[in-house]
């Protein structure tokens, strides 16, 4: 699933004939606009250039030189979003198994596992979630996790900034991931 239009067509290209990609994204239903950047697309998404401050405000704390405008220069597109168990019905109607659910939302997390089924989650064998801190999400996610019976990790907090230098860090721009793998019964 990948709700920009510009990294949609990227991923089409990149991907098998037998793959099923989809212009979408997934967390509560409706229509959202979200901010692509074309210098720094791994951060696009939801709010995405809303992150310009605390980027900004992260370098000058590490006294860092970067470019941050140059990274944070947006497009818009407004992106249709549909439920996870929406968008995968059709595994939903089979005897199918999710072997590994990977969620990479930028800041969206927390929409994406809200709206998975009860029985959605009991098809997923393993899950890999980048966590942006913010609040409690993080401990959320792993609690949440832990009651779909999962035995979560969780890694270390580090900053995505690999564009604007590793140097950069800050609380507000921290993400770890956090791992979920089906508890054997």
């Amino acid at each position: 699933f990948e709700p920009m239009p510009p990294l949609f067509k990227c991923l089409q290209a990149n991907v098998r004939n037998t793959d099923k990609v989809y212009n979408l994204g997934v967390g509560h239903t409706g229509t959202v606009r979200m901010d692509y950047l074309p210098n720094y697309t791994l951060l696009s998404g939801y709010h995405a250039s809303h992150n310009q401050t605390n980027y900004e405000q992260a370098a000058k704390n590490n006294s860092v030189d970067v470019n941050v405008d140059h990274a944070f220069k947006s497009t818009q597109y407004d992106v249709d979003i549909v439920t996870l168990s929406t968008a995968l019905k059709p595994i939903l109607e089979s005897d199918d198994m999710i072997a590994i659910l990977k969620i990479d939302v930028e800041g969206m997390e927390k929409d994406v596992v809200d709206t998975i089924s009860d029985e959605l989650w009991v098809r997923i064998h393993q899950v890999v979630i980048e966590v942006h801190e913010e609040g409690d999400r993080i401990s959320y996610i792993e609690k949440l996790l832990q009651s779909k019976g999962f035995d979560v990790s969780r890694g270390e907090l580090a900053p995505p900034c690999f564009l604007l230098g590793e140097d950069i860090c800050a609380d507000d721009i921290n993400a770890c991931l956090v791992t979920g793998i089906k508890k054997r019964i």
